[in-house]
């Protein structure tokens, strides 16, 4: 990582909270990022829009408590330190995961954070279009904080979708399977790196732009999608 740091020692570097997003592309409020994100259950389907709303909310809360406990933890070095001191590795991938929305990863066994550098240049290029330069540690930072979170629910705190209800996914005769909705774990995820970043908008923002823009759908056309997801996920939030 020495190259890539001494390249952004050469500009001057903002930070994510630095970043207004609204004045260069589309937005969308969290929640409806994270209805999107809990859209990808496979279990979403059995949900009613209560039941959603729920989940969706309680996860954003969730992620905001334990971000609240670590608050101290904004420096990557400090964080870093802490995370060996937890036992846990942070390794730099140069492969591109086979699945290209994957930025990093937590492997519970043994304790690692794997980062894929492909998504750090990603992220990095999204940004200079824009006209901003982020710190190398910053980029770092939000992936770290991401994967840290779920390395809390594994060793310190409860699992983000073991705080929720487990929902009826088949019942043959007396017997009846239920399992938990698991991208609540995602969604609290995201709103804990959020917090610890200080930044206005989701980290999910990123990935709907990215997913998006690299289809070559334009900014108006995106516009016009968001309007639409708004609209739907207003019927879900808006019921009592």
């Amino acid at each position: 990582m020495n190259n890539v740091k001494d390249q952004h020692k050469k500009r001057q570097t903002q930070t994510f909270s630095q970043i207004k997003f609204e004045q260069f592309w589309p937005i969308l409020d969290r929640e409806t990022l994270a209805w999107i994100e809990i859209k990808q259950d496979p279990h979403y389907a059995l949900l009613s829009h209560a039941q959603i709303k729920r989940y969706v909310l309680e996860s954003i809360q969730y992620g905001e408590a334990i971000a609240k406990q670590h608050t101290s933890k904004t420096q990557l070095k400090t964080l870093l330190n802490l995370l060996l001191q937890q036992g846990v590795q942070i390794k730099f991938i140069d492969l591109t995961h086979e699945k290209n929305e994957v930025r990093a990863r937590y492997i519970r066994k043994p304790a690692t954070i794997e980062i894929f550098r492909s998504s750090l240049i990603q992220i990095e290029q999204f940004f200079n279009k824009m006209g901003y330069h982020l710190s190398i540690e910053d980029l770092i930072l939000l992936h770290v904080y991401h994967e840290w979170f779920h390395h809390l629910e594994e060793t310190v705190i409860e699992r983000t979708d073991e705080t929720l209800p487990r929902i009826l996914v088949k019942q043959t005769g007396p017997f009846k399977r239920y399992q938990t909705i698991a991208k609540t774990r995602e969604i609290a995820a995201h709103t804990f790196t959020q917090h610890l970043l200080h930044i206005s908008w989701s980290p999910l923002l990123i990935d709907q732009l990215l997913l998006l823009s690299e289809k070559n759908i334009t900014k108006p056309q995106i516009r016009e999608k968001f309007q639409e997801l708004k609209q739907q996920a207003k019927t879900i939030f808006k019921e009592q």
